[in-house]
């Protein structure tokens, strides 16, 4: 998120850390910093304020099309202005005028995290961590097999030993009431591309 109130930024940052972490940043030069530094598969999606005492954030987002084209943008104003809001159409940015409520955001963060699926299957398995009831540690094993690892490398990756990972892989399972950890992966990966899922297989704890 751009923006240059830290009050307004910090409002908007509760929302959208419901579903996904977030980095503040309040000017154009720090902005492209830190996005050049992560890289493009390190964002979902990103919120300008178009006001930036460095520049406009309408040239924040200019620059950041050059680099990429799909990155999902929300631009926010509190000028009534519709060439402003043109601008950003013609970018490929959404736009909404301030104040907005939190329904807007939550609508764009949910929107962009449908379209990026490693973002959606982290969200599929913190929903399901949590309907479940897992530890850290069993989320970290749910993490690493959907991921495709194998026992063996999860062991190496945990630095756990066999008799270790047998232990939480039995409270993973029964939590999760499912047969093996590659039922877990598939219950993931369908709920990730949005389907219900199937029964018999890891039904969520009510």
């Amino acid at each position: 998120m751009v923006e240059d109130d830290p009050h307004g930024a910090e409002a908007v940052a509760r929302v959208v850390r419901r579903h996904a972490e977030v980095v503040i940043r309040s000017t154009r030069a720090d902005a492209l910093a830190e996005l050049d530094g992560v890289g493009r598969e390190g964002w979902i999606a990103v919120i300008i304020d178009v006001g930036l005492a460095d520049g406009s954030g309408l040239e924040l987002l200019a620059d950041i099309r050059q680099r990429w084209d799909d990155l999902p943008a929300l631009v926010v104003t509190g000028q009534d202005s519709r060439a402003l809001a043109n601008r950003a159409q013609a970018l490929r940015a959404e736009f909404a005028f301030k104040p907005f409520g939190p329904d807007n955001v939550l609508r764009f963060v949910e929107s962009a995290i449908a379209r990026d699926p490693d973002a959606r299957v982290a969200q599929v398995i913190d929903e399901l961590a949590t309907a479940w009831g897992l530890t850290p540690r069993e989320r970290e094993i749910v993490t690493l097999v959907v991921a495709g690892h194998s026992r063996d490398g999860v062991m190496v990756i945990l630095g756990v030993t066999e008799n270790t990972l047998k232990s939480q892989t039995r409270s993973l399972l029964h939590k999760a009431r499912a047969a093996s950890l590659e039922a877990v992966a598939r219950a993931v990966l369908e709920r990730a591309v949005g389907l219900p899922l199937a029964p018999g297989t890891v039904p969520e704890r009510r």
